[in-house]
Protein backbone atom coordinates (compact mmCIF):
# COMPACT_ATOMS: atom_id res chain seq x y z
CA UNK A 1 0.00 0.00 0.00
CA UNK A 2 1.63 3.29 -1.05
CA UNK A 3 1.95 5.97 1.60
CA UNK A 4 0.31 9.34 1.12
CA UNK A 5 2.65 12.05 -0.15
CA UNK A 6 3.79 14.61 2.38
CA UNK A 7 2.14 17.96 1.73
CA UNK A 8 4.07 21.00 2.87
CA UNK A 9 2.21 24.22 3.54
CA UNK A 10 4.51 27.17 3.01
CA UNK A 11 4.68 30.86 3.59
CA UNK A 12 7.34 33.01 1.92
CA UNK A 13 7.81 36.74 2.34
CA UNK A 14 10.09 38.99 0.32
CA UNK A 15 10.54 42.37 1.98
CA UNK A 16 12.44 45.52 0.99
CA UNK A 17 13.81 47.85 3.67
CA UNK A 18 15.66 51.13 3.85
CA UNK A 19 19.39 50.31 4.21
CA UNK A 20 19.47 51.51 7.82
CA UNK A 21 16.58 49.17 8.76
CA UNK A 22 17.86 45.90 7.26
CA UNK A 23 19.79 44.92 10.40
CA UNK A 24 16.86 45.55 12.74
CA UNK A 25 14.46 43.69 10.47
CA UNK A 26 16.81 40.68 10.23
CA UNK A 27 17.23 40.63 14.00
CA UNK A 28 13.46 40.72 14.52
CA UNK A 29 12.83 37.98 11.93
CA UNK A 30 15.66 35.79 13.27
CA UNK A 31 14.27 36.08 16.78
CA UNK A 32 10.84 34.97 15.57
CA UNK A 33 12.29 32.16 13.43
CA UNK A 34 14.17 30.72 16.40
CA UNK A 35 10.93 30.33 18.34
CA UNK A 36 8.86 29.19 15.38
CA UNK A 37 11.33 26.41 14.47
CA UNK A 38 10.62 24.78 17.83
CA UNK A 39 6.87 24.51 17.24
CA UNK A 40 5.16 21.24 16.54
CA UNK A 41 4.46 20.85 12.83
CA UNK A 42 7.19 23.25 11.70
CA UNK A 43 9.32 21.64 8.99
CA UNK A 44 11.58 24.66 8.48
CA UNK A 45 11.86 28.38 9.09
CA UNK A 46 14.55 30.55 7.49
CA UNK A 47 15.62 34.17 7.17
CA UNK A 48 18.01 35.30 4.47
CA UNK A 49 19.22 38.17 2.41
CA UNK A 50 19.40 38.67 -1.32
CA UNK A 51 23.06 38.65 -2.38
CA UNK A 52 22.27 40.84 -5.37
CA UNK A 53 20.11 43.35 -3.46
CA UNK A 54 21.19 44.02 0.14
CA UNK A 55 17.94 45.85 0.96
CA UNK A 56 15.85 42.70 0.37
CA UNK A 57 15.20 40.11 3.09
CA UNK A 58 13.53 36.72 2.59
CA UNK A 59 11.56 34.92 5.27
CA UNK A 60 10.18 31.40 4.72
CA UNK A 61 8.27 28.84 6.77
CA UNK A 62 7.17 25.31 5.86
CA UNK A 63 4.57 23.41 7.85
CA UNK A 64 3.36 19.81 7.85
CA UNK A 65 -0.29 20.89 7.88
CA UNK A 66 -2.45 23.87 7.03
CA UNK A 67 -3.72 23.83 10.62
CA UNK A 68 -0.16 24.23 11.97
CA UNK A 69 0.46 27.13 9.60
CA UNK A 70 -2.79 28.81 10.64
CA UNK A 71 -2.04 28.42 14.35
CA UNK A 72 1.37 29.95 13.80
CA UNK A 73 0.21 33.05 11.93
CA UNK A 74 -2.10 33.81 14.87
CA UNK A 75 0.66 33.35 17.46
CA UNK A 76 2.66 35.91 19.44
CA UNK A 77 5.83 34.63 17.78
CA UNK A 78 4.46 35.48 14.35
CA UNK A 79 3.51 38.98 15.53
CA UNK A 80 7.23 39.83 15.26
CA UNK A 81 7.10 38.79 11.60
CA UNK A 82 4.11 41.09 11.08
CA UNK A 83 6.05 43.96 12.68
CA UNK A 84 8.95 43.29 10.30
CA UNK A 85 6.51 43.28 7.39
CA UNK A 86 5.18 46.64 8.54
CA UNK A 87 8.73 48.06 8.54
CA UNK A 88 9.14 47.31 4.82
CA UNK A 89 9.26 50.31 2.46
CA UNK A 90 6.88 48.65 -0.03
CA UNK A 91 4.17 46.06 0.51
CA UNK A 92 5.92 42.70 0.94
CA UNK A 93 5.57 40.01 -1.67
CA UNK A 94 3.66 37.19 0.03
CA UNK A 95 3.43 33.59 -1.16
CA UNK A 96 1.15 31.19 0.69
CA UNK A 97 1.17 27.64 -0.59
CA UNK A 98 1.18 27.81 -4.37
CA UNK A 99 -0.16 31.36 -4.56
CA UNK A 100 2.14 34.19 -5.47
CA UNK A 101 1.97 37.97 -5.90
CA UNK A 102 0.10 40.64 -4.03
CA UNK A 103 -2.97 38.42 -3.57
CA UNK A 104 -0.85 36.36 -1.16
CA UNK A 105 -1.19 39.24 1.29
CA UNK A 106 -4.97 38.74 1.20
CA UNK A 107 -4.49 35.03 1.93
CA UNK A 108 -2.23 35.87 4.88
CA UNK A 109 -4.78 38.34 6.26
CA UNK A 110 -7.48 35.68 5.99
CA UNK A 111 -5.30 33.13 7.81
CA UNK A 112 -4.60 35.60 10.63
CA UNK A 113 -8.28 36.45 11.01
CA UNK A 114 -9.64 32.89 10.87
CA UNK A 115 -10.94 31.86 14.32
CA UNK A 116 -9.43 28.82 16.02
CA UNK A 117 -11.52 25.68 15.90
Amino acid sequence: MPSEPLTIHGLTLVMRYRPEQVGAACQLLSSAAGQIREKSGCCSCHVGGDLLDPDVVWYAEEWASEDSLQRNVRSEDFFRVLVAMDMAVVEPEVRVGQSQCRSGMDVLRALCARPEA
